[in-house]
């Protein structure tokens, strides 16, 4: 993984890092190096999770097989966001419906059961998205589970506890 920044006044803030690479919690795919041979090993992206959060279940998978992502300050991704608009309430239904079907491919049985009520009351009580984008969301993923139920390799609980206290990888926005 690598330092991705969407805003011009970055390098004060890329020279206060860590100078050494340390493991974090999942890459950002626009700031990302794996080689090719292993991204295929792993199963490349997972289909199921269309447009957005594959790179968490992708690192999830990695975990699973005693792998770890590494962030590496030392280079630094320039990210520009498309000028383009984008319909805010379906990339968040998107990402709400994705957050849950990763609960279900790799967090192990009790995080699983937990993650629909502690990620759903969290991402109202702060305002993560709007209401009806959770709850499409959420009821996308409800229609999807079965489907993904079938594809579960949940992590070894020690190994997703480790993921879960990793930092998340630094984004200069």
């Amino acid at each position: 993984a690598f330092v991705i920044a969407e805003r011009d006044d970055f390098q004060d803030a890329v020279r206060a890092l860590p100078p050494e690479p340390a493991p974090c919690h999942y890459f950002i795919g626009c700031g990302a190096l794996i080689k090719r041979e292993l991204f295929l090993e792993l199963g490349g992206y997972e289909e199921s999770l269309d447009y957005v959060a594959e790179e968490i279940a992708l690192t999830l998978h990695a975990q699973s097989r005693g792998l770890q992502v590494y962030q590496y300050p030392a280079l630094t991704i320039r990210h520009y966001r498309s000028p383009l608009s984008r319909d805010v309430l379906v990339r968040a239904a998107l990402n709400v419906r994705n957050e849950l079907l990763i609960a279900g491919l790799y967090y192990p049985f009790l995080f699983m059961l937990l993650r629909w009520p502690i990620y759903l009351l969290k991402a109202l009580a702060y305002g993560w998205f709007p209401p009806r984008a959770i709850l499409r969301g959420a009821w996308n993923a409800a229609q999807r589970y079965p489907a993904v139920w079938r594809k579960r390799e949940p992590v070894p609980i020690l190994a997703f506890r480790r993921w879960k206290r990793l930092p998340v990888p630094v984004k200069l926005v």
